[in-house]
């Protein structure tokens, strides 16, 4: 029964912590499903003597702790020893008060107990998914911000709730927000690019003019630093008619300033599938319709494939990102996502904020990620080992005690 409790703890922590909907492999995930484990591990034990109720809680604790790591580390390349100890003492200490309801005598022990749990899950809580707040206006640098898709103000409305009949601020507006105070912008001069403070975002804009490309040209060479997204069929569903001035453009109209910069945006080989991919850091990126940068110039560098192509220009530098529906909240906030870290489907954004100049340490912590169904059968054929190696120990055990 012991085997069979912790055999069921790891399908049961990645359906209920929601692993398999998120394809987050991450072990404070498998909490959800720890009160259940913990309740069935005080009634397997509960006729048990001090020593050996507490042997056999620890064992199985210890056991689970394992497989989970062992899972996470396969299944999600990430191997997470403190936070699997963490889960493990969380386990611990959840077995000790659901066993303490039937032997403690005095409240002070549930009092104890609970104090101790709550100094368990509050760093748990603050480590894994920290509070979304964004920080003090007065210290997040200001952005400015460029596009033609769905996000941002219009006349103090969501571009989104405009399009969709929607409520609530735009997810990706607010997801900027916790790094920058954002400057939304329609035309590119001088003015509002120093207004950005040397930050700019262009994201799929407009046919810009011939006076916009030739601002934007001289600002990075003067020094400003560009995140700029070209995507070669955009995929991004919109509720507006072809031909709606309103509507994104079907396909990057930037190419007058990348032939300028020495880059060429190739076509999309398929804009429809959704192409999950861990990038050098070990973030998630996911991307719909990408394509990649054919280089003719020393001055830009290609990543993860030619996707990106890092480009010093002047004094300043731009980075090109060869897909834009990657700010499409579908593809990092998932279908029942509020937008916030733990129910994160890619670190889409965060890449966003890091390439915008946004520290590591600032963002939401990494996490594993299941990137094939695959991995998943080879996580529990790992996570399988140490539960077979003790079934055959048990089993030896219990032939040389017959033998005798």
């Amino acid at each position: 029964m012991l085997l069979l409790a912790c055999a069921l703890y790891l399908p049961a922590g990645l359906v209920l912590g929601g692993g398999l909907a998120t394809g987050q492999a991450e072990p404070l995930r498998w909490g959800a499903a720890s009160l259940y484990f913990a309740a069935f591990l005080a009634f397997l034990f509960r006729r048990e003597a001090g020593r050996q109720r507490w042997g056999g809680y620890s064992a199985a604790v210890l056991l689970s702790t394992a497989m989970v790591i062992i899972f996470c580390g396969v299944a999600g390349q990430f191997w997470a020893w403190e936070r699997g100890l963490l889960l493990g003492g969380i386990n611990l200490l959840l077995v000790a008060i659901i066993d303490g309801l039937f032997r403690f005598r005095r409240a002070s022990g549930f009092v104890l107990a609970a104090a101790l749990l709550a100094g368990l899950l509050l760093p748990a809580r603050l480590w894994l998914w920290p509070i979304d707040a964004p920080g003090a206006t007065e210290s997040r640098p200001r952005l400015a911000v460029m596009t033609s898709l769905p996000l941002g103000p219009v006349r103090g409305r969501a571009i989104s709730e405009v399009l969709t009949g929607g409520e609530g601020p735009d997810p990706v507006a607010t997801a900027l927000s916790r790094h920058f105070r954002l400057e939304f912008i329609d035309f590119l001069s001088a003015p509002p690019l120093i207004a950005g403070e040397g930050r700019l975002l262009l994201a799929h804009p407009r046919a810009l003019q011939p006076e916009e490309l030739v601002a934007l040209d001289y600002w990075i060479r003067e020094g400003g630093k560009a995140l700029i997204l070209a995507d070669p069929a955009l995929a991004w569903p919109s509720s507006l008619p072809l031909g709606d001035p309103r509507r994104p453009p079907v396909t990057s109209l930037l190419d007058p300033l990348l032939t300028h910069w020495g880059v060429a945006l190739e076509p999309a080989q398929d804009s429809r599938n959704i192409n999950r991919r861990r990038m050098d850091d070990g973030r998630l990126l996911a991307t719909m319709g990408g394509s990649r940068f054919g280089l003719s110039t020393r001055d830009c560098v290609p990543e993860a494939e030619a996707l990106l192509a890092r480009c010093r220009i002047g004094r300043g530098e731009a980075l090109l990102v060869a897909d834009s529906d990657l700010l499409n909240p579908a593809l990092w906030m998932g279908e029942f996502g509020t937008g916030g870290e733990r129910d994160r489907i890619s670190d889409n954004m965060q890449l966003a904020a890091r390439w915008l100049g946004v520290r590591e340490e600032e963002l939401a912590p990494q996490t594993g990620w299941i990137l094939k169904s695959a991995a998943i059968n080879y996580g529990f054929a790992a996570a399988s080992l140490p539960l077979l190696f003790l079934l055959a120990l048990l089993l030896e055990r219990r032939r040389k005690r017959h033998g005798k």
